[in-house]
């Protein structure tokens, strides 16, 4: 696991690969960018029951004050948890959540055939001012591709391509009547074959 704690930090041309937590976790930091990496296969099961171990892990639960993260171009597969998820505790103040957030032009793939050994591509548990476009995701089977919660705003999401999943994109509340997610926009998406819903 790679721990960023720090602020200008740059992330290239790497493969981080095969452990049990999290490949990434940015945790107290400002302006990173994560480029043209490969991160793959971070699997947690214990007694055949699958825990979180995620490829990316933006962590405000840590930090509060997490801003200016950009993801682009990696190619992310096979985590036992997210492909990146963007983590706030239940009933944290939406002004700590982190802000200016990008991901663009990457590639997610669930990479695991076993049904309920993954979750998502991205899930937004926290997030102000989120972009995710151009990107591709599929074979998430077992769970939402993209699921953004707990009252993100201004997340937009478009040009992607998500594909041969359980379902697409799912906006919803959760935490309570305080964290309804306000101005989010999904716009020119490619969302196809999915065992359920696309949006």
């Amino acid at each position: 696991c790679i721990k960023v704690n720090a602020s200008h930090i740059t992330i290239q041309g790497c493969e981080i690969m095969n452990g049990q937590r999290e490949g990434i976790s940015i945790e107290r930091a400002a302006d990173v960018t994560i480029q043209d990496c490969l991160i793959h296969d971070f699997m947690w099961i214990e007694n055949g029951t699958r825990l979180d171990a995620h490829c990316i892990k933006i962590d405000s639960g840590i930090s509060t004050t997490i801003t200016g993260v950009t993801i682009q171009r990696n190619t992310i597969r096979r985590c036992s948890g997210d492909g990146t998820q963007i983590f706030a505790e239940t009933g944290q103040s939406l002004s700590t959540y982190p802000t200016d957030i990008k991901f663009l032009d990457n590639t997610f793939i669930c990479g695991e055939p076993t049904f309920g050994l993954t979750e998502n591509a991205l899930d937004f548990k926290a997030g102000d001012d989120v972009i995710v476009r151009g990107n591709t995701m599929t074979g998430y089977i077992s769970n939402k591709t993209v699921v953004v919660q707990k009252g993100c705003r201004n997340v937009k999401i478009e040009n992607n391509t998500l594909s041969d999943g359980l379902s697409g994109i799912e906006m919803r509340t959760e935490g309570g009547s305080s964290f309804i997610e306000l101005n989010n926009s999904v716009v020119g998406n490619l969302i196809y074959n999915m065992s359920s819903y696309g949006l």
